[in-house]
C-alpha cells in the first residue's frame, strides 16, 4: 500500500498562501461566468420586448434558467469570499505567531550572551586609571615638544648699545649732516676754495 499511495509523511502539505491564491483565482473565474449570464439575460430581455406571446414564454423560461444558474454562482462566490477572508485572517495570525516566536528566540539568545559576559568593575577602573596616566604623559610630552628653541642668544648689553647708536644716528639726521658725511663736506669746501683761487690767477 505504501508503495502505491506513499506514506503519510510524503503527503502533500498545502501552503496557506497557495490556497489563498487558488481561491482568488476561483473567484475571478466565477465573476466571469456571472458576467456572462448577466449579458445573456440582458439579450433575452431585449428579445422579450419584441417577441410574440408564444415565443415570450420560451424566452422567459430560458431567462429563468439562466438567472437560476447566475444565483448559484453568486452564492458560490459569496462562500469563497468568506473562505478567503478566513484564510487571510489565519495567514495573518500565523505571521504574527512567527514574529512572536522570532522575537522570543532573539531575546533568549541575547540573554545567553549577556550571561556569558561578566564585567569586573575593578578591571574597568584599572583600565581607566591607566588611560588617565597615559593622557597625562602625552600632555607632558606635548608641552616639551612645544617648547621654543633659543637659537639666537643675544646679550642685553649689546642690544642696549645698538639701540643707543640708533638714537645718535637719528640726532645727526635731524641736525642735517650725519657724522659719516662731515668729512666729505669739508673736502667739497676745500675744492671750491682751490678752484676760486685758480680762477683769480
Amino acid at each position: 500500500m505504501n508503495r502505491l499511495f506513499g506514506t503519510q509523511s510524503n503527503a502533500f502539505k498545502p501552503n496557506i498562501n497557495d490556497v489563498i491564491s487558488s481561491t482568488e483565482q476561483q473567484i475571478q473565474n466565477i465573476d466571469k461566468k456571472i458576467d456572462k449570464y448577466a449579458a445573456e439575460l440582458l439579450k433575452l430581455r431585449q428579445k422579450l420586448k419584441n417577441s410574440s406571446f408564444g415565443a415570450s414564454r420560451i424566452l422567459k423560461s430560458q431567462a429563468l434558467a439562466l438567472l437560476h444558474q447566475k444565483k448559484i454562482y453568486e452564492q458560490q462566490k459569496m462562500n469563497l469570499q468568506q473562505q478567503l477572508l478566513n484564510m487571510e485572517h489565519t495567514a495573518l495570525a500565523a505571521d504574527q505567531i512567527k514574529n512572536t516566536a522570532a522575537i522570543i528566540t532573539v531575546m533568549k539568545n541575547t540573554n545567553k550572551t549577556f550571561q556569558g559576559q561578566r564585567f569586573k568593575i575593578s578591571e574597568i577602573e584599572k583600565i581607566q586609571d591607566n588611560m588617565e596616566d597615559l593622557l597625562d604623559e602625552m600632555d607632558q610630552a606635548n608641552s616639551l615638544l612645544a617648547r621654543p628653541y633659543d637659537l639666537n642668544q643675544v646679550d642685553e648689553t649689546e642690544l642696549e648699545a645698538e639701540f643707543e647708536a640708533l638714537e645718535d644716528i637719528d640726532l645727526e639726521i635731524e641736525s642735517g649732516i650725519p657724522s659719516y658725511l662731515e668729512g666729505i663736506e669739508e673736502l667739497k669746501e676745500n675744492e671750491e676754495k682751490i678752484e676760486h683761487v685758480e680762477a683769480i690767477f
